[in-house]
């Protein structure tokens, strides 16, 4: 574990735990059966951060009131913002702290995350630390470590480790795991508030373009698999996103392995929809999907879509990773 330096250990808290400069953003949806978790799990860090701010994004439950009487006192904001991206950068662009990092209210952090992730950041002169996470399956209470991506584990990263992992798998770029320089996530406008979902991937995108960041494969974070109204289960419409972040980083991280990535998202963003979404969905992704497809894969989703028994689904649309 790498404890920060001084720089990000602007204090103790009450209770004498060392306290970064860091803002953790936590939106919340109708998530009152586990903010009280994550809360927890925040106050239970090793390192503290300076400042909890719990965004509300429209929920009808008890979520809100919950985080305002936790013994971790956060900032509680309420507002309808329509979408995770822009719920977070309500509080995220307004940070004062060097650093961003970010909780989903139904996720939890082990206990040395933000010292792990500080530490590492701070070490390497990194604008960024990027930390692998657990799966808890909610249902059983059992937990998987995935797959880490291919890098050198807590070591100096570039454009080069970056353009690697973004065009072959496992790419695992999800909020909770991501520590940030606060004025950079600024600079570059924060999260694009059009990516209802894999907006963490596309923020990626552009703000690691040209700045040495950092990796953790040593899981510090818990994801809850298969949750309720988690926007990570809507999956046509999640492929659908995962492709239109790369789309509008084509040119950022350009060359054959990012256009045959692309086609590959193209392929399934368009797959799950004919298969199993609504003619909206289809309707969506059609003209930029098939786009990038070939002559035969082109002839395959038209007749698909004109005869939908060619392509009757045998099983559950493909699983996608959080984000």
């Amino acid at each position: 574990m790498n404890t920060p330096n001084a720089s990000s250990t602007p204090g103790n808290d009450a209770g004498g735990a060392p306290v970064a400069d860091v803002t953790v953003v936590m939106p919340s949806h109708n998530t009152g059966a586990y903010v009280a978790e994550a809360l927890d799990s925040i106050a239970a860090q090793t390192l503290r951060p300076a400042r909890v701010v719990v965004v509300d994004d429209g929920s009808t439950d008890d979520g809100a009131a919950i985080a305002e009487q936790h013994a971790l006192r956060p900032t509680v904001l309420r507002g309808r913002f329509g979408n995770a991206a822009r719920t977070r950068n309500h509080a995220a662009l307004d940070a004062e702290t060097r650093w961003l990092a970010f909780l989903d209210s139904d996720d939890r952090w082990l206990p040395h995350h933000l010292e792990t992730a500080v530490g590492l950041a701070e070490r390497h002169d990194a604008q960024a630390c990027v930390c692998a996470r657990v799966d808890l399956d909610d249902a059983t209470g059992e937990t998987t470590t995935p797959a880490p991506m291919a890098l050198e584990d807590s070591a100096a990263l570039g454009d080069d480790d970056f353009y690697r992992v973004i065009t072959r798998p496992p790419c695992e770029f999800q909020t909770p795991g991501l520590l940030l320089d606060a004025g950079r996530f600024r600079a570059v406008g924060g999260f694009d508030g059009t990516q209802a979902s894999k907006h963490d991937l596309e923020l990626c995108m552009r703000f690691f373009k040209g700045v040495r960041w950092v990796y953790r494969g040593e899981p510090t974070w818990e994801y809850r698999l298969m949750r309720q109204g988690s926007l990570t289960n809507r999956r046509v419409r999640g492929f659908r996103y995962m492709l239109e972040a790369y789309l509008k980083n084509e040119s950022r991280w350009p060359g054959p392995e990012m256009r045959a990535r692309i086609g590959f998202h193209a392929k399934r963003s368009l797959g799950a929809a004919v298969r199993y979404g609504t003619a909206d969905e289809v309707d969506k992704v059609w003209a930029p999907a098939m786009e990038r497809l070939g002559v035969a894969h082109r002839l395959y989703y038209w007749a698909g879509r004109r005869l939908p028994g060619l392509m009757r689904p045998v099983s559950r649309p493909p699983r996608m990773s959080p984000g």
